[in-house]
Protein backbone atom coordinates (compact mmCIF):
# COMPACT_ATOMS: atom_id res chain seq x y z
CA UNK A 1 0.00 0.00 0.00
CA UNK A 2 1.32 3.42 -0.53
CA UNK A 3 2.93 5.23 2.22
CA UNK A 4 0.13 7.97 1.96
CA UNK A 5 -2.60 5.66 1.77
CA UNK A 6 -5.66 7.29 3.34
CA UNK A 7 -7.10 4.87 6.26
CA UNK A 8 -9.38 5.71 9.18
CA UNK A 9 -9.87 4.56 12.33
CA UNK A 10 -13.31 1.99 13.15
CA UNK A 11 -15.41 3.98 15.82
CA UNK A 12 -16.16 1.68 18.06
CA UNK A 13 -20.43 0.63 17.79
CA UNK A 14 -21.96 2.97 20.40
CA UNK A 15 -25.64 3.67 20.62
CA UNK A 16 -26.31 7.72 21.51
CA UNK A 17 -29.72 8.66 21.31
CA UNK A 18 -29.16 11.16 18.54
CA UNK A 19 -30.56 11.25 15.17
CA UNK A 20 -28.99 10.10 12.08
CA UNK A 21 -26.63 7.37 11.34
CA UNK A 22 -24.11 5.67 13.51
CA UNK A 23 -20.11 7.33 13.13
CA UNK A 24 -18.37 4.06 10.77
CA UNK A 25 -14.66 6.22 11.63
CA UNK A 26 -12.92 7.84 13.97
CA UNK A 27 -9.93 9.75 12.53
CA UNK A 28 -7.57 9.49 10.09
CA UNK A 29 -4.48 7.17 10.66
CA UNK A 30 -1.40 9.00 10.09
CA UNK A 31 0.85 6.36 8.88
CA UNK A 32 4.10 8.58 9.74
CA UNK A 33 3.69 9.13 13.43
CA UNK A 34 1.12 5.69 14.35
CA UNK A 35 -0.76 5.39 17.61
CA UNK A 36 0.98 2.97 19.24
CA UNK A 37 -1.96 2.54 21.68
CA UNK A 38 -4.82 1.40 18.99
CA UNK A 39 -2.23 -1.01 17.24
CA UNK A 40 -1.84 -4.58 18.20
CA UNK A 41 1.70 -5.83 18.23
CA UNK A 42 1.92 -9.31 17.03
CA UNK A 43 5.23 -10.16 16.10
CA UNK A 44 9.01 -8.40 17.17
CA UNK A 45 12.44 -9.42 16.52
CA UNK A 46 15.74 -8.08 15.81
CA UNK A 47 15.29 -6.84 12.62
CA UNK A 48 11.29 -6.04 12.25
CA UNK A 49 8.39 -5.04 14.18
CA UNK A 50 5.10 -5.95 13.21
CA UNK A 51 1.40 -4.31 14.09
CA UNK A 52 -1.86 -5.01 13.37
CA UNK A 53 -5.40 -2.86 12.86
CA UNK A 54 -8.16 -3.49 11.04
CA UNK A 55 -8.98 0.29 9.60
CA UNK A 56 -11.23 1.52 6.94
CA UNK A 57 -9.66 2.46 3.47
CA UNK A 58 -11.50 5.67 1.92
CA UNK A 59 -9.98 4.78 -1.64
CA UNK A 60 -11.06 0.82 -1.63
CA UNK A 61 -14.41 1.91 0.57
CA UNK A 62 -14.27 -1.12 2.57
CA UNK A 63 -12.60 -2.73 5.57
CA UNK A 64 -9.03 -4.03 5.84
CA UNK A 65 -6.71 -5.25 8.17
CA UNK A 66 -3.49 -3.54 8.20
CA UNK A 67 -0.43 -5.02 8.58
CA UNK A 68 2.15 -2.40 9.58
CA UNK A 69 5.88 -3.78 9.83
CA UNK A 70 8.72 -1.32 10.87
CA UNK A 71 12.37 -2.59 9.87
CA UNK A 72 14.90 -1.93 13.03
CA UNK A 73 18.69 -1.51 12.35
CA UNK A 74 21.60 -2.56 14.48
CA UNK A 75 20.46 -0.63 17.23
CA UNK A 76 16.60 -1.13 17.78
CA UNK A 77 16.08 1.99 16.03
CA UNK A 78 13.37 2.27 13.15
CA UNK A 79 15.19 2.62 9.90
CA UNK A 80 11.84 2.27 7.44
CA UNK A 81 8.41 1.39 7.21
CA UNK A 82 5.58 -0.52 5.37
CA UNK A 83 2.20 -0.52 5.16
CA UNK A 84 0.74 -4.20 3.51
CA UNK A 85 -3.09 -4.83 3.60
CA UNK A 86 -5.35 -7.49 3.36
CA UNK A 87 -9.02 -7.90 2.82
CA UNK A 88 -9.47 -11.26 4.40
CA UNK A 89 -10.41 -9.89 8.18
CA UNK A 90 -9.69 -13.36 9.76
CA UNK A 91 -5.91 -13.29 7.94
CA UNK A 92 -3.38 -12.26 10.79
CA UNK A 93 -0.56 -9.54 10.54
CA UNK A 94 2.38 -12.13 10.27
CA UNK A 95 0.62 -13.91 7.31
CA UNK A 96 0.13 -10.93 5.56
CA UNK A 97 3.71 -9.94 5.40
CA UNK A 98 5.08 -13.71 5.11
CA UNK A 99 2.56 -14.06 1.57
CA UNK A 100 3.80 -10.40 0.42
CA UNK A 101 7.80 -11.55 1.10
CA UNK A 102 7.32 -14.83 -0.85
CA UNK A 103 5.24 -12.43 -3.73
CA UNK A 104 8.04 -10.73 -4.09
CA UNK A 105 10.45 -13.14 -3.90
CA UNK A 106 9.19 -15.00 -6.95
CA UNK A 107 8.57 -11.95 -8.99
CA UNK A 108 12.75 -11.16 -9.03
CA UNK A 109 13.01 -15.32 -10.19
CA UNK A 110 10.48 -14.42 -12.91
CA UNK A 111 12.47 -11.24 -13.79
CA UNK A 112 15.43 -12.85 -14.07
CA UNK A 113 14.38 -15.68 -15.81
CA UNK A 114 13.20 -13.58 -18.37
CA UNK A 115 16.38 -11.31 -18.47
CA UNK A 116 18.00 -14.81 -19.81
CA UNK A 117 15.60 -15.54 -22.31
CA UNK A 118 15.83 -12.76 -23.99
Amino acid sequence: MRDDADLKYLAPPVKTKTRGRPRKCAGKIDVKNIDRSKFIEVHIDETKRISEIIAYSVGMKRKLIISYVEFLGLNGQVKTSKIFFSTNLERSAKEIYSYYKARFQTEFIFRDASNTLA
